[in-house]
Protein backbone atom coordinates (compact mmCIF):
# COMPACT_ATOMS: atom_id res chain seq x y z
CA UNK A 1 0.00 0.00 0.00
CA UNK A 2 1.01 3.68 -0.38
CA UNK A 3 0.77 5.70 2.79
CA UNK A 4 0.78 9.50 2.89
CA UNK A 5 1.78 10.88 6.24
CA UNK A 6 1.17 14.50 7.08
CA UNK A 7 2.17 15.50 10.57
CA UNK A 8 4.89 16.20 13.05
CA UNK A 9 8.13 14.30 12.65
CA UNK A 10 8.70 14.50 16.40
CA UNK A 11 5.33 13.26 17.64
CA UNK A 12 3.76 10.02 16.35
CA UNK A 13 0.30 10.79 17.69
CA UNK A 14 0.02 13.88 15.48
CA UNK A 15 0.25 11.94 12.22
CA UNK A 16 -2.56 12.12 9.68
CA UNK A 17 -2.73 8.95 7.59
CA UNK A 18 -4.15 8.28 4.14
CA UNK A 19 -3.91 4.75 2.72
CA UNK A 20 -4.21 3.67 -0.91
CA UNK A 21 -4.14 0.10 -2.25
CA UNK A 22 -1.83 -0.38 -5.23
CA UNK A 23 -2.02 -2.94 -8.02
CA UNK A 24 1.06 -3.55 -10.10
CA UNK A 25 0.98 -1.94 -13.56
CA UNK A 26 -2.24 -0.13 -12.70
CA UNK A 27 -1.87 3.60 -11.89
CA UNK A 28 -4.00 4.93 -9.06
CA UNK A 29 -5.06 8.48 -8.28
CA UNK A 30 -4.90 9.98 -4.79
CA UNK A 31 -6.90 13.14 -4.18
CA UNK A 32 -7.05 13.89 -0.50
CA UNK A 33 -7.57 16.94 1.67
CA UNK A 34 -6.30 16.76 5.23
CA UNK A 35 -7.33 19.23 7.94
CA UNK A 36 -4.44 19.91 10.33
CA UNK A 37 -5.68 21.12 13.68
CA UNK A 38 -2.41 21.65 15.51
CA UNK A 39 0.04 24.51 14.98
CA UNK A 40 3.61 23.42 14.41
CA UNK A 41 6.18 22.23 11.90
CA UNK A 42 4.59 19.62 9.61
CA UNK A 43 6.07 17.33 6.97
CA UNK A 44 4.64 15.47 3.98
CA UNK A 45 6.04 11.94 3.58
CA UNK A 46 5.32 9.00 1.27
CA UNK A 47 6.14 5.36 2.05
CA UNK A 48 5.06 1.92 0.86
CA UNK A 49 5.11 -1.50 2.46
CA UNK A 50 4.49 -3.67 -0.58
CA UNK A 51 7.36 -6.17 -0.81
CA UNK A 52 6.62 -7.07 -4.43
CA UNK A 53 7.06 -3.54 -5.74
CA UNK A 54 10.58 -2.23 -6.12
CA UNK A 55 9.87 1.21 -7.57
CA UNK A 56 6.85 3.47 -7.29
CA UNK A 57 6.55 6.57 -9.46
CA UNK A 58 4.66 9.46 -7.88
CA UNK A 59 3.62 12.40 -10.01
CA UNK A 60 1.57 15.36 -8.87
CA UNK A 61 1.56 18.33 -6.56
CA UNK A 62 0.57 19.23 -3.03
CA UNK A 63 -0.61 22.51 -1.58
CA UNK A 64 -0.66 23.90 1.95
CA UNK A 65 -3.01 26.58 3.21
CA UNK A 66 -3.03 28.11 6.66
CA UNK A 67 -5.76 30.13 8.32
CA UNK A 68 -4.18 33.39 7.10
CA UNK A 69 -3.18 32.24 3.60
CA UNK A 70 -0.69 30.10 1.70
CA UNK A 71 2.52 31.53 3.11
CA UNK A 72 4.47 29.04 5.32
CA UNK A 73 4.23 29.84 9.00
CA UNK A 74 7.94 30.57 9.40
CA UNK A 75 7.69 33.23 6.68
CA UNK A 76 4.37 34.84 7.58
CA UNK A 77 5.80 37.58 9.81
CA UNK A 78 7.83 38.84 6.86
CA UNK A 79 4.62 40.53 5.67
CA UNK A 80 4.15 42.88 8.66
CA UNK A 81 7.93 43.25 9.01
CA UNK A 82 8.52 44.50 5.47
CA UNK A 83 5.38 46.63 5.68
CA UNK A 84 6.79 48.32 8.79
CA UNK A 85 10.20 48.71 7.14
CA UNK A 86 8.52 50.25 4.07
CA UNK A 87 6.80 52.86 6.25
CA UNK A 88 10.05 53.65 8.10
CA UNK A 89 12.08 54.01 4.92
CA UNK A 90 9.36 56.13 3.30
CA UNK A 91 9.44 58.55 6.25
CA UNK A 92 13.24 58.63 6.23
CA UNK A 93 13.40 59.25 2.47
CA UNK A 94 10.84 62.08 2.62
CA UNK A 95 12.58 63.78 5.55
CA UNK A 96 16.04 63.38 4.02
CA UNK A 97 15.21 64.72 0.58
CA UNK A 98 13.20 67.52 2.18
CA UNK A 99 16.32 68.58 4.08
CA UNK A 100 18.50 68.23 0.97
CA UNK A 101 16.19 70.48 -1.05
CA UNK A 102 15.80 72.99 1.77
CA UNK A 103 19.54 73.38 2.37
CA UNK A 104 20.58 72.88 -1.27
CA UNK A 105 21.92 76.42 -1.56
CA UNK A 106 24.15 76.58 1.52
CA UNK A 107 24.80 73.31 3.29
CA UNK A 108 24.60 70.30 0.96
CA UNK A 109 27.60 68.23 -0.11
CA UNK A 110 27.75 65.65 -2.87
CA UNK A 111 27.78 62.85 -0.28
CA UNK A 112 24.26 63.89 0.77
CA UNK A 113 22.89 62.97 -2.66
CA UNK A 114 24.60 59.58 -2.43
CA UNK A 115 23.03 58.94 0.97
CA UNK A 116 19.59 59.84 -0.39
CA UNK A 117 20.06 57.49 -3.35
CA UNK A 118 20.91 54.57 -1.04
CA UNK A 119 17.80 55.34 1.03
CA UNK A 120 15.64 55.27 -2.12
CA UNK A 121 17.13 51.91 -3.15
CA UNK A 122 16.44 50.53 0.32
CA UNK A 123 12.83 51.72 0.12
CA UNK A 124 12.37 49.99 -3.25
CA UNK A 125 13.86 46.78 -1.83
CA UNK A 126 11.56 46.47 1.20
CA UNK A 127 8.48 47.38 -0.87
CA UNK A 128 9.31 44.65 -3.41
CA UNK A 129 9.75 42.04 -0.67
CA UNK A 130 6.46 43.06 0.91
CA UNK A 131 4.67 42.71 -2.44
CA UNK A 132 6.30 39.32 -3.07
CA UNK A 133 5.30 37.82 0.29
CA UNK A 134 1.81 39.31 0.06
CA UNK A 135 1.28 37.81 -3.41
CA UNK A 136 2.70 34.46 -2.27
CA UNK A 137 0.32 34.44 0.69
CA UNK A 138 -2.73 35.29 -1.45
CA UNK A 139 -2.15 32.90 -4.36
CA UNK A 140 0.10 30.15 -3.02
CA UNK A 141 2.43 30.66 -5.99
CA UNK A 142 5.94 32.10 -5.98
CA UNK A 143 5.96 34.93 -8.54
CA UNK A 144 9.27 34.26 -10.28
CA UNK A 145 9.49 37.69 -11.84
CA UNK A 146 8.72 39.52 -8.60
CA UNK A 147 11.09 37.29 -6.64
CA UNK A 148 13.93 37.86 -9.11
CA UNK A 149 13.34 41.62 -9.07
CA UNK A 150 13.34 41.65 -5.25
CA UNK A 151 16.55 39.61 -5.08
CA UNK A 152 18.35 41.85 -7.59
CA UNK A 153 17.07 44.94 -5.77
CA UNK A 154 18.46 43.58 -2.49
CA UNK A 155 21.87 42.98 -4.09
CA UNK A 156 22.00 46.48 -5.58
CA UNK A 157 21.00 48.02 -2.24
CA UNK A 158 23.53 45.91 -0.33
CA UNK A 159 26.27 46.91 -2.77
CA UNK A 160 25.38 50.60 -2.67
CA UNK A 161 25.29 50.50 1.15
CA UNK A 162 28.78 49.02 1.28
CA UNK A 163 30.07 51.60 -1.17
CA UNK A 164 28.49 54.37 0.90
CA UNK A 165 30.06 53.06 4.12
CA UNK A 166 33.39 52.67 2.36
CA UNK A 167 33.49 56.22 0.96
CA UNK A 168 32.35 57.63 4.31
CA UNK A 169 35.18 55.73 6.02
CA UNK A 170 37.57 57.18 3.45
CA UNK A 171 36.46 60.68 4.47
CA UNK A 172 34.70 61.57 1.23
CA UNK A 173 32.98 64.96 1.47
CA UNK A 174 34.34 65.74 4.92
CA UNK A 175 38.09 65.06 4.87
CA UNK A 176 38.67 64.85 1.12
CA UNK A 177 36.58 66.49 -1.65
CA UNK A 178 37.13 63.58 -4.07
CA UNK A 179 38.24 59.97 -3.87
CA UNK A 180 41.03 60.56 -6.39
CA UNK A 181 42.71 57.36 -7.57
CA UNK A 182 40.49 55.31 -5.24
CA UNK A 183 37.38 56.03 -7.32
CA UNK A 184 38.13 53.31 -9.87
CA UNK A 185 39.00 50.82 -7.12
CA UNK A 186 35.70 51.47 -5.35
CA UNK A 187 33.77 51.10 -8.61
CA UNK A 188 35.49 47.81 -9.46
CA UNK A 189 34.83 46.48 -5.96
CA UNK A 190 31.16 47.51 -6.20
CA UNK A 191 30.74 45.87 -9.60
CA UNK A 192 32.30 42.58 -8.50
CA UNK A 193 30.34 42.52 -5.25
CA UNK A 194 27.05 43.20 -7.04
CA UNK A 195 27.63 40.43 -9.60
CA UNK A 196 28.67 37.73 -7.13
CA UNK A 197 25.99 38.56 -4.53
CA UNK A 198 23.33 38.55 -7.25
CA UNK A 199 24.41 35.10 -8.44
CA UNK A 200 24.53 33.81 -4.85
CA UNK A 201 21.13 35.20 -3.84
CA UNK A 202 19.43 34.00 -7.04
CA UNK A 203 20.86 30.52 -6.43
CA UNK A 204 19.61 30.58 -2.83
CA UNK A 205 16.18 31.89 -3.85
CA UNK A 206 15.55 29.12 -6.41
CA UNK A 207 17.48 26.27 -4.78
CA UNK A 208 14.23 24.88 -3.33
CA UNK A 209 12.89 24.26 -6.82
CA UNK A 210 15.97 23.21 -8.78
CA UNK A 211 18.72 20.76 -8.00
CA UNK A 212 21.82 22.93 -7.73
CA UNK A 213 25.14 21.22 -7.12
CA UNK A 214 26.92 21.93 -3.85
CA UNK A 215 30.13 22.61 -5.77
CA UNK A 216 28.54 25.47 -7.67
CA UNK A 217 26.99 26.80 -4.45
CA UNK A 218 30.41 26.89 -2.77
CA UNK A 219 31.90 28.47 -5.89
CA UNK A 220 29.63 31.52 -5.55
CA UNK A 221 29.88 31.73 -1.74
CA UNK A 222 33.69 31.96 -1.57
CA UNK A 223 34.01 35.14 -3.72
CA UNK A 224 31.34 36.91 -1.63
CA UNK A 225 33.15 35.95 1.58
CA UNK A 226 36.46 37.23 0.18
CA UNK A 227 34.87 40.50 -0.98
CA UNK A 228 33.23 40.98 2.43
CA UNK A 229 36.60 40.48 4.11
CA UNK A 230 38.18 43.02 1.75
CA UNK A 231 35.37 45.47 2.52
CA UNK A 232 35.80 45.29 6.31
CA UNK A 233 39.59 45.53 6.15
CA UNK A 234 39.46 48.39 3.65
CA UNK A 235 36.88 50.30 5.71
CA UNK A 236 38.79 50.05 9.00
CA UNK A 237 42.18 50.84 7.42
CA UNK A 238 40.59 53.92 5.80
CA UNK A 239 39.03 54.95 9.09
CA UNK A 240 42.38 54.69 10.82
CA UNK A 241 43.91 56.96 8.19
CA UNK A 242 41.09 59.50 8.57
CA UNK A 243 41.48 59.53 12.37
CA UNK A 244 45.24 60.05 12.05
CA UNK A 245 44.82 62.91 9.57
CA UNK A 246 42.15 64.68 11.64
CA UNK A 247 44.14 64.27 14.85
CA UNK A 248 47.30 65.61 13.18
CA UNK A 249 45.54 68.78 12.01
CA UNK A 250 43.51 69.06 15.23
CA UNK A 251 40.15 69.08 13.46
CA UNK A 252 38.20 68.29 16.62
CA UNK A 253 34.72 68.78 15.21
CA UNK A 254 35.24 66.33 12.37
CA UNK A 255 37.07 63.93 14.68
CA UNK A 256 34.09 63.79 17.04
CA UNK A 257 31.82 63.11 14.07
CA UNK A 258 33.87 60.08 13.04
CA UNK A 259 34.20 58.85 16.61
CA UNK A 260 30.42 58.64 16.89
CA UNK A 261 30.21 56.83 13.57
CA UNK A 262 32.93 54.36 14.58
CA UNK A 263 31.15 53.63 17.89
CA UNK A 264 27.92 52.69 16.09
CA UNK A 265 29.72 50.54 13.50
CA UNK A 266 31.70 48.75 16.22
CA UNK A 267 28.54 47.97 18.20
CA UNK A 268 26.83 46.66 15.06
CA UNK A 269 29.81 44.40 14.28
CA UNK A 270 29.83 42.97 17.80
CA UNK A 271 26.08 42.36 17.66
CA UNK A 272 26.47 40.70 14.26
CA UNK A 273 29.13 38.36 15.60
CA UNK A 274 26.91 37.44 18.54
CA UNK A 275 23.97 36.93 16.17
CA UNK A 276 25.96 34.59 13.91
CA UNK A 277 27.07 32.54 16.91
CA UNK A 278 23.47 32.35 18.13
CA UNK A 279 22.32 31.14 14.71
CA UNK A 280 24.98 28.45 14.72
CA UNK A 281 23.86 27.32 18.18
CA UNK A 282 20.22 27.37 17.08
CA UNK A 283 20.92 25.10 14.12
CA UNK A 284 23.29 22.87 16.08
CA UNK A 285 20.73 22.32 18.87
CA UNK A 286 18.00 21.28 16.37
CA UNK A 287 15.64 23.88 17.82
CA UNK A 288 13.99 24.58 14.47
CA UNK A 289 10.96 22.34 15.02
CA UNK A 290 10.18 23.87 18.40
CA UNK A 291 10.87 27.50 17.51
CA UNK A 292 10.02 27.61 13.80
CA UNK A 293 7.92 30.78 14.25
CA UNK A 294 11.11 32.78 14.92
CA UNK A 295 13.06 31.70 11.82
CA UNK A 296 12.11 34.89 9.96
CA UNK A 297 14.06 36.92 12.53
CA UNK A 298 17.39 35.50 11.29
CA UNK A 299 17.17 37.39 7.99
CA UNK A 300 15.22 40.32 9.44
CA UNK A 301 18.12 41.18 11.75
CA UNK A 302 20.38 42.09 8.82
CA UNK A 303 17.70 44.38 7.36
CA UNK A 304 17.33 46.12 10.72
CA UNK A 305 21.10 46.49 11.07
CA UNK A 306 21.37 47.97 7.58
CA UNK A 307 18.62 50.44 8.48
CA UNK A 308 20.37 51.41 11.73
CA UNK A 309 23.71 52.05 10.01
CA UNK A 310 22.06 54.08 7.24
CA UNK A 311 20.05 56.05 9.80
CA UNK A 312 23.24 56.72 11.78
CA UNK A 313 24.95 58.13 8.69
CA UNK A 314 21.88 60.26 8.00
CA UNK A 315 21.79 61.67 11.52
CA UNK A 316 25.53 62.42 11.64
CA UNK A 317 25.71 63.75 8.07
CA UNK A 318 22.29 65.48 8.00
CA UNK A 319 22.10 68.55 5.74
CA UNK A 320 22.08 71.89 7.54
CA UNK A 321 23.46 75.38 7.17
CA UNK A 322 26.04 74.40 9.81
CA UNK A 323 27.23 71.28 7.95
CA UNK A 324 29.07 73.39 5.39
CA UNK A 325 31.81 73.71 8.01
CA UNK A 326 32.33 69.94 7.74
CA UNK A 327 33.09 70.25 4.03
CA UNK A 328 36.42 68.92 2.85
CA UNK A 329 39.21 71.50 2.94
CA UNK A 330 42.72 71.16 1.58
CA UNK A 331 44.70 71.90 4.75
CA UNK A 332 47.91 72.59 2.82
CA UNK A 333 46.27 75.52 0.99
CA UNK A 334 45.04 77.23 4.16
CA UNK A 335 46.51 80.49 5.34
CA UNK A 336 47.95 80.99 8.83
CA UNK A 337 44.75 82.71 10.01
CA UNK A 338 42.24 80.33 8.44
CA UNK A 339 40.17 78.00 10.63
CA UNK A 340 38.30 74.79 9.98
CA UNK A 341 34.81 75.10 11.37
CA UNK A 342 32.95 77.95 12.95
CA UNK A 343 34.95 80.57 14.78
Amino acid sequence: MLRSLVGSEMCIRDRYKTELDLFQDHPRRLNKTVSVNKTGMHYLMFSHCESGIDVIFINGENGWRNAYGYLPGELYYNIPFFLAMSVLYAVVVLVWWGLVLYFRSDGVLSVHDHIGLVALLALCEVVLWFLYYQAYNNTGLRDTGLLTTAVISSCIKRTSTRILILVVCMGYGVVRPTLGDSTMKVMVFGGLYCVFTTVLDVVKAFSHEDDISSGFFVLVIVPVMVLDLIFYCWAFVSLRGVFAQLAEHKETMKLNLYRKFLAVVAVCLLLSLAWVLFQMYFLWSNAMDDHWQYLWVFDAYWDVQSFVILLTIMVLWKPSSFFIFYGAVNVHEMGPYDVIGPA
